[in-house]
């Protein structure tokens, strides 16, 4: 974060990225004192409580700190995976292999979601039919998708 008290420049007393249960308490006071005059505290706080990839102390607090504040806030973080972080267009079969297949026959808010996706990023449903390349994926089911949950998406191809 730019500004950081912690940033590499700013030449911090104390790795916080090592702090951890194992820490001594003199350790764990040097990283509040960083953290505390540090002028991006607020926001930082803000971002290290609803994220799991930040390690040691940031925002002011150890990881097991953060994790006891989201428990006791009922704080859940999203974590995201391949699928969500890859661009629509190149999603590949492989990436997409993972996806889940509801026993009902319906499909998974995630595939779902995936169709979308690809859908918004002008693929057409050849490309996502063959992309998805699943037994309950169809044309017929990228135009229902399209139809229900694309409000105003007026091309429906074959």
């Amino acid at each position: 974060m730019t500004g950081a008290a912690c940033a590499p420049e700013n030449h911090p007393a104390v790795d916080l990225t090592s702090i951890d249960g194992h820490s001594s308490a003199a350790v764990v006071a040097a990283g509040r004192a960083v953290c505390g005059s540090c002028p991006v505290l607020v926001r930082c706080r803000q971002m290290v409580l609803r994220s799991t990839d930040v390690a040691g102390m940031a925002g002011g607090m150890t990881e097991a700190e953060r994790a006891a504040w989201r428990a006791q806030n009922r704080v859940t973080v999203n974590v995201p995976d391949i699928v969500d972080v890859t661009p629509a267009r190149d999603l590949t079969g492989a990436v997409l292999d993972d996806l889940p297949v509801l026993a009902s026959g319906e499909l998974h808010p995630r595939v779902l979601a995936v169709i979308v996706r690809m859908t918004t990023a002008g693929m057409t449903a050849d490309d996502i039919v063959t992309r998805l390349a699943r037994d309950d994926v169809t044309h017929r089911t990228v135009n229902y998708v399209r139809r229900t949950y694309m409000k105003g998406y007026a091309r429906v191809d074959a």
